[in-house]
This record gives structure tokens, sequence and C-alpha cells, in this order.
């Protein structure tokens, strides 16, 4: 029951929430679009975005999930990622 529990959690903080999937593929994708990612975390919705085509400003009270963010992404995704940390 344990090991269920876990599989069923880590996902949610992997993959985007489904309203956001749906509300996402309802904006007109341009070239020149921008999405703000508060409370970014680790970034799930800003890789999204980014794959989407977006430019992302991805904020967050935390360094060490903004970090894994840039980390984690491939380096033709960078270049449209700008992050701000709060303190």
């Amino acid at each position: 029951m344990c090991a269920r529990r876990w599989v069923l959690i880590i996902p949610s903080r992997v993959v985007p929430s489904d309203w956001v999937m749906r509300f996402i593929s309802l904006i007109p994708q341009t070239s020149e679009g921008f999405v703000l990612d508060l409370a970014c975390g680790s970034g799930r919705h800003s890789k999204l975005a980014l794959e989407q085509g977006y430019k992302v400003l991805a904020v967050d009270l935390n360094t060490s999930p903004i970090l894994e963010l840039q980390q984690s992404l491939p380096n033709h995704l960078q270049n449209r990622l700008e992050v701000i940390e709060l303190d």
C-alpha cells in the first residue's frame, strides 16, 4: 500500500497539473508569448510552457528547485527561461 502511494504522489510533482494542460492548450501560441510561473518549484509547468514555445519567467523563494529547473532543461530551451529567486 505504501509503495502505491509513492507511485501516485511522485508523478504529480513531475507531470503538469491537468488544469494547466487544458489551459495551455487554449492559449494561442506566438513566438512572443510569455508565461509567468509563480512559486515554480522545480518547474514542471515552466517546462511545459517552454516546450510549447513560450518564454518563461519562473519565480520561487528557494534556490534549490530553481537550480534543478535550470539544470534539467535541454540547451535549446535555456535561452527562453528567466528565473528570479525571492527571499
